[in-house]
């Protein structure tokens, strides 16, 4: 008898909506990317610290910005026809699905609100008493480190890795596909290095809906 899947971890950024949204707010604020990325995938600063120095580069090329500013970029995002397909298909399957992303919580409670996502992991940031950026936040997931979220979340759930399945974009997703029993990598359309016995590449997540509900 073939094991079930459980739960369904997801990341966000062009794998449930269409944009990246960090380039979003580098956009609508007219600030050009940091370069502080290369430096984090280097090793040689934290997660939370790269946050810290980007949103230092908004505030020093805008002046304040404001929580409720950033909120608004919210409404450009769009999530993806098959994402719904997908999350849809899961649920009527009594597959949880976990959003697990790098981005922040004003775009990740919007996308799990529409797609009916429940249970969300993501980083945010601080604000002072008039709700500006105070230039700090909270990162509790780090892009290359998805997998101690999925763990911490399998373990106090008490679902066995088998029982799970992931689904990213890039090769930042990796740490994901590695502690879940498959990872499906959305290439749209890109050529993405990731070889991994367990990982399956798809050009849609309608794919996804047909493997997973048919174990």
């Amino acid at each position: 008898m073939s094991i079930q899947y459980r739960v369904g971890f997801f990341d966000m950024d062009g794998t449930l909506i269409n944009e990246n949204t960090w380039e979003l707010i580098y956009r609508r604020l007219g600030v050009n990317g940091s370069g502080w990325l290369d430096v984090y995938l280097a090793g040689k600063i934290s997660y939370a610290e790269l946050m810290k120095r980007d949103v230092a580069s908004w505030i020093s090329t805008r002046g304040k910005v404001s929580l409720e500013e950033l909120e608004e970029m919210a409404q450009f995002i769009t999530v993806r026809d098959d994402a719904r397909i997908l999350v849809n298909k899961i649920i009527s399957k009594k597959i949880v699905p976990v959003m697990v992303t790098a981005g922040l919580d004003i775009f990740a409670k919007k996308v799990a609100e529409e797609l009916k996502i429940g249970v969300v992991f993501s980083n945010s940031l601080k604000v002072d008493k008039n709700n500006y950026l105070t230039g700090d936040g909270d990162a509790p997931v780090e892009p290359l480190k998805k997998d101690q979220v999925i763990l911490k979340y399998l373990r106090q759930n008490g679902v066995n890795s088998r029982e799970s399945f992931s689904v990213g974009d890039t090769e930042y997703d990796s740490s994901m596909f590695r502690v879940t029993r498959t990872g499906f990598l959305l290439t749209n359309g890109h050529e993405i290095n990731v070889n991994m016995n367990n990982v399956i590449k798809v050009k849609s997540l309608a794919q996804v809906a047909e493997i997973v509900s048919n174990p």
